[in-house]
């Protein structure tokens, strides 16, 4: 398409003074760049014209003007009164518009606020919802702080534990300072739990809790390993120490080859050689034991089940614990085995380590489990019964020295005491003033036996009633065996306490006036009816019930009883030997012979060696009644003892005579067969009660020998006689 003219002239710039429209408009200008190219007078045709132009249309206009000039003056007040109206509506506008814009400038402040604060709330929203949201991971480190100072270390790890597995859950940014101060409690959790895995004083439950805890912490591996390496390292650090006190026995070598063979360089301590006793050594290695019981051993049983431990890590625990307590076993055994004293004290510190090894279970490792059985079998089987019947003489022994040194104290006082209960005794014959030396020995005993016994019950019943033995029947034969013990170490201090009395007391307890042997007869039966001995006595029955051993309070103190029969047969030994000199010395006493006649006789009365024989029997039977409490069995029975032999001297008496008179057809003799008769007829008579039931038939076989060459009726006349003149002495004998 070919533009046009007017396309150019459109595209024309157009000066705005020269353009009509505009306000910069100059006619000046206009006309002179308009009519540049023509000429005047042209110019002044057209002025011309236009004049007229201009004329013709003003007339015209004045014409229409006038013509219309009341409707122009209307129209003008309407105009006045429109543009008036405009004015007024332009006003209101512009107020309008004043207050639109005051309005808008005041809400968009206040909006702008309100958004400000929207906006400020939405993110207040958006916080706290995020907060609400992990709340709980948000208040972990505090909670961990507050566990670690409470020592709640089992809830510091679940804690810790929660915030590890909601990590990748999570926005690091959100959770991640969360996270940094949670894992920096962690490992001083993991610090301090590693620091009670290595104390050795630590219990079982709270190394069991710190394993499992520092296993779920995850930043020590192993941690049962190096609980167990710690725990090792520590005992063979005292083993070492005891080495230096021990090192001239076999023992102590072969403990420093185990421990420079077996165990790793951190794990050597130099050891000081420090003088140690035997009971510091026994307290050392029941230490050791006790910290196995406690749950090293456990711990060591639990190591050998996990699959995480290499063959080889679990052979060095299986070598240290076994070479551990060989050789805690074999100190032990050294230091008891040998010792010339064990005292309280240490029998209780090896009990406690008998059952403490004897707790040790059975382990995953069967090679271990052997040797443990072997140590077991060696230590708390024999060597455990060898260390208490040591332990039994010991104590007895230091018994029977006090009661040695007791004796040999009160020796000149016992001695002196036993002089001066003659004349107490002919001054009152009543029990009630029972003279001190009659009880004063036994009481003194009762201290010593009483001591002794306090000092073994507790032990022997502790004793039976932990099973240590290899099986029950071990156990029984062992229970047996360790009462079996006491009892003969019963006896024996019973026994001893006879033996030193005679021993420490005057050489003239055979002496026909002596009280040497009631006093000892009074005193033992003081003991007997003392409370404790009944007690002990009692005890020891039950004891006896415990160990499934027939035992009795009569053969208990069977030995003591014999003692006191021994002593009753010494007392009336010498009682009999007066009796004889009397017998031989009196008894023969014969009338003249020209008094007797020989179709009546002359038998006169009862001889008078016969009162002197029953004033001696109801002296020594008022002695033995004063020494001993009289309505005890045993005073009623040594009165029999006593009064038996008495009566057997009389028979063998008689029967010699008779013997020899029988032989004899003389008057002499006859009269003295008679009178023996009668006084044979009496004494059988007055000592009915009291003859054994073995001579009974000998007296009556006496009696009857000697009929056939005496009168009947003389003899029963003398007898009678006697009766009447003797009746006091035997009431004195009446049972």
């Amino acid at each position: 398409m070919i533009p046009s003219e007017e396309d150019d002239f459109l595209k024309e710039i157009i000066d705005p003074k020269l353009d009509m429209n505009s306000v910069e408009f100059n006619a000046a200008a206009y006309l002179a760049a308009k009519h540049a190219d023509t000429k005047y007078s042209a110019l002044l045709a057209e002025l011309e014209k236009l004049k007229r132009s201009t004329t013709d249309k003003t007339e015209q206009l004045k014409a229409l003007v006038a013509s219309h000039f009341d409707q122009y003056l209307s129209c003008h007040e309407a105009i006045r009164e429109v543009a008036e109206e405009i004015r007024t509506h332009e006003s209101d506008s512009e107020r309008l518009m004043n207050a639109f814009h005051s309005l808008k400038s005041t809400t968009d402040s206040t909006l702008s606020k309100m958004l400000k604060r929207c906006e400020e709330q939405r993110k207040i929203r958006h916080a706290l919802a995020v907060l609400t949201r992990y709340r709980s991971l948000f208040e972990i480190p505090t909670r961990m702080r507050e566990n670690m100072t409470n020592k709640q270390y089992t809830k510091l790890v679940e804690n810790y534990l929660h915030v590890k597995s909601n990590a990748n859950k999570v926005n690091m940014a959100i959770i991640k300072p969360v996270l940094d101060a949670a894992q920096k409690l962690a490992v001083e959790a993991n610090e301090y739990l590693l620091k009670v895995l290595e104390d050795p004083i630590s219990q079982h439950h709270e190394q069991k809790e710190a394993i499992h805890l520092v296993d779920k912490i995850g930043i020590t591996p192993k941690s049962i390993l190096l609980c167990i390496n710690r725990q090792l390292a520590d005992v063979e650090k005292v083993l070492t120490e005891l080495n230096g006190t021990l090192k001239t026995t076999e023992s102590a070598k072969s403990l420093s080859r185990t421990l420079s063979s077996n165990k790793s360089k951190e794990r050597m301590v130099p050891s000081v050689s420090v003088a140690r006793s035997s009971s510091e050594i026994i307290f050392e290695c029941g230490q050791i034991i006790l910290r196995f019981e406690r749950g090293l051993w456990s711990l060591i049983c639990d190591a050998m089940m996990l699959s995480s431990l290499t063959a080889k890590e679990q052979e060095d625990i299986h070598t240290a614990s076994s070479d551990i307590l060989s050789i805690c076993v074999r100190l032990l055994r050294e230091q008891t085995l040998y010792s010339a004293n064990i005292s309280r004290d240490t029998i209780d510190s090896l009990h406690d380590i008998f059952i403490n090894l004897d707790s040790l279970r059975q382990c995953p490792d069967s090679v271990l489990n052997t040797k443990l059985d072997a140590l077991k079998g060696s230590f708390c089987g024999q060597v455990r019964a060898d260390v208490l019947l040591a332990f039994l003489s010991s104590t007895t022994k230091c018994s029977e020295n006090k009661w040695a040194e007791c004796a040999e104290n009160e020796q000149v006082t016992w001695n002196s005491s036993i002089e001066e209960l003659i004349q107490v005794h002919l001054t009152s014959s009543l029990r009630l003033d029972l003279a001190p030396i009659l009880s004063q020995m036994a009481n003194k005993f009762v201290v010593v036996l009483q001591e002794w016994w306090t000092t073994v019950e507790p032990v022997f019943l502790r004793e039976i009633d932990a099973n240590t033995s290899p099986s029950e029947e071990a156990h029984v034969q062992f229970t047996k065996s360790l009462f079996q013990a006491v009892l003969a170490h019963s006896q024996d201090l019973i026994r001893l306490f006879w033996q030193l009395l005679y021993h420490h007391i005057d050489s003239k307890a055979d002496d026909a006036e002596s009280y040497v042997h009631l006093v000892i007869l009074a005193n033992c039966q003081f003991l007997q009816m003392q409370p404790f001995f009944t007690q002990w006595a009692d005890q020891l029955v039950q004891c006896a019930s415990l160990t499934q051993t027939k035992l009795s309070t009569e053969s208990l103190i069977k030995s003591l009883c014999a003692s006191m029969e021994e002593g009753v047969n010494h007392y009336a030994k010498s009682r009999l030997q007066m009796l004889n000199t009397v017998l031989c010395s009196e008894e023969s006493f014969l009338v003249e012979p020209q008094e007797l006649d020989d179709q009546n006789g002359f038998y006169g009365e009862l001889r008078q060696y016969v009162f002197h024989i029953l004033q001696l029997i109801v002296k020594w039977r008022s002695q033995v009644e004063y020494c001993l409490d009289p309505s005890h069995p045993t005073c009623i029975h040594f009165i029999e003892i006593l009064l038996g032999q008495v009566s057997d001297t009389l028979l063998h008496h008689y029967e010699g005579r008779m013997d020899q008179l029988t032989t004899q057809s003389s008057k002499e003799a006859t009269w003295q067969l008679t009178h023996i008769q009668v006084e044979a007829t009496f004494f059988r008579k007055a000592l009915t009660a009291f003859i054994p039931p073995t001579t009974q038939k000998p007296w009556d076989s006496l009696i009857k020998k000697g009929e056939p060459k005496i009168k009947r009726q003389i003899v029963d006349d003398l007898v009678a006689q006697v009766e009447v003149q003797t009746q006091m002495y035997r009431l004195c004998l009446l049972k």
